[in-house]
């Protein structure tokens, strides 16, 4: 990319590396994926006090009633606490344990991969109608409730259903009516849909749909606490679908860009703003500058507030440079690499806003660039480990020795399919192996998500 474009890259679009989960360089070649999350030694002049200018913004505004359904959730000391689910497993026992010092009665629901739940001495396969139902009696559920979780469970993607059950296991006190935790929190990689990590998914879909299955429990959220990228689409745009499972929430906290990794001290700030039934959060500018966007009753949506022209200069940057991107030019090493980050920061803002015309194409751009941040990280293996048998067909049906997918960089992998391509030229009739493998290779050109599929990405989980 040439200096001029570099230049045209808007605020927006530059890395802010506090906020990117994927700005830690790669491990050494062979090594476990590791990340350090961790304060810095010393906070930054005036953190003390932003933090005391946020609670104070939070605490000290006045009390706005809800737009829709009465308050009914259970008062006392116990509307304090938080239910704490952590998909990512690089971050979850940091910010468990942070949260359990500012609460000790913090609740944590491990996330699990797959749809074997255990409880107690029990397992109980969720893929099956037979064990939906055993789990759901397990939990002392009845009638309509019961019927709405299992029907619930049916319906959550296959592989992902664990972790909603655990959260149902949480919930099912509500159901008998007892008080449970008042604050949520939801953590893990995100495009704005879900989170992730370590292979497991929770959809937020899957949430909402839990909590109008569980009208008791529905009913007791207050404030929810998205700890992912790209999330704010769920506070900005789409507070009505949220309230209409949780009608008592008063406060969403969410991320319009990057998210940070294991973020205790924005955890802190969330957690003190929170206290009680607050109806205004407006998070202080240093928190805005770290890509946090909250929703409440009485403050509305509140975030960095780029303005449209800004993020068009940096969509126009973006498209300036995704064809040489794809083309492998700059090579992407890391997933933090500039400029690929930057652009996929612009591309998956704007896919977010609904009230973009255009943000189904936008969003098709972020999913490639998310791939193409990752390709040498896990794509390209992964492409290899999938493919091996036909890769290995297609180029010795016309006299090629296979390549080594694994170890490509980008633009070594488009000359192999160009390589491909011309040889199945040169031979008539054209193999069925090669024209089998030319078509999968035409979909890796293309990072097309029917072949390289978007659980190999490194923060797609």
């Amino acid at each position: 990319m040439s200096s001029a474009m570099s230049n045209a890259i808007s605020g927006l679009s530059r890395p802010h590396r506090p906020d990117d989960r994927s700005d830690e360089p790669s491990a050494p070649s062979g090594a476990p994926f590791r990340r350090e999350y961790a304060l810095p030694p010393a906070a930054p002049r005036g953190h003390d006090a932003a933090l005391v200018e946020f609670v104070r913004n939070a605490t000290s505004a006045p009390s706005v009633a809800p737009p829709s359904a009465p308050r009914s959730a259970p008062s006392g000391p116990d509307n304090d606490r938080i239910l704490y689910v952590g998909v990512n497993p690089e971050s979850a026992a940091i910010e468990a344990a942070a949260l359990s010092k500012m609460r000790r009665d913090t609740q944590a629901v491990p996330a699990t991969r797959g749809d074997v739940v255990e409880r107690g001495a029990r397992s109980f396969d969720l893929a099956t109608a037979g064990g939906r139902g055993a789990y759901v009696a397990s939990l002392g559920l009845h009638g309509e409730v019961a019927a709405g979780v299992i029907d619930v469970l049916a319906k959550v993607s296959p592989g992902e259903r664990g972790t909603v059950a655990r959260i149902a296991a949480a919930w099912s006190a509500a159901e008998r009516g007892e008080a449970i935790a008042s604050r949520l929190v939801l953590s893990g990689h995100s495009t704005g849909r879900y989170v992730g990590g370590g292979g497991a998914r929770l959809a937020f879909a899957d949430v909402r749909a839990l909590a109008e299955a569980m009208p008791r429990a529905g009913r007791q959220i207050e404030d929810v606490h998205i700890s992912g990228c790209f999330s704010n689409g769920n506070a900005r745009d789409e507070t009505a679908i949220w309230l209409a499972a949780f009608p008592n929430m008063t406060t969403m906290w969410t991320y319009d860009a990057f998210a940070p990794g294991a973020p205790v001290h924005h955890l802190a700030a969330w957690e003190a703003a929170t206290r009680g039934r607050q109806d205004k959060v407006v998070p202080a500018s240093w928190l805005r500058a770290q890509s946090v966007a909250c929703w409440s009753r009485g403050g509305g949506y509140v975030d960095r507030n780029v303005s449209p022209e800004a993020l068009e200069r940096s969509r126009r940057a973006a498209d300036a440079a995704f064809a040489g991107l794809m083309a492998g030019d700059p090579r992407i090493v890391r997933p933090s690499d500039e400029p690929a980050a930057s652009h996929y920061r612009v591309y998956r803002t704007l896919a977010n806003r609904l009230e973009r015309a255009d943000r189904h194409a936008l969003g098709a751009r972020a999913d490639r660039l998310l791939a193409l941040r990752s390709y040498e990280s896990s794509v390209r293996g992964r492409f290899a480990e999938t493919y091996a048998s036909r890769i290995d067909a297609g180029f010795r049906a016309v006299g090629l020795d296979p390549p080594a997918f694994e170890a490509l960089t980008r633009r070594e992998a488009l000359a192999e399919s160009r390589r491909l391509r011309e040889a199945i030229g040169r031979t008539s009739p054209a193999p069925a192996a090669a024209q089998e493998l030319d078509a999968i290779l035409r979909g890796l050109d293309a990072l097309d998500p029917r072949i390289v599929k978007p659980g190999w990405s490194t923060y797609a989980e």
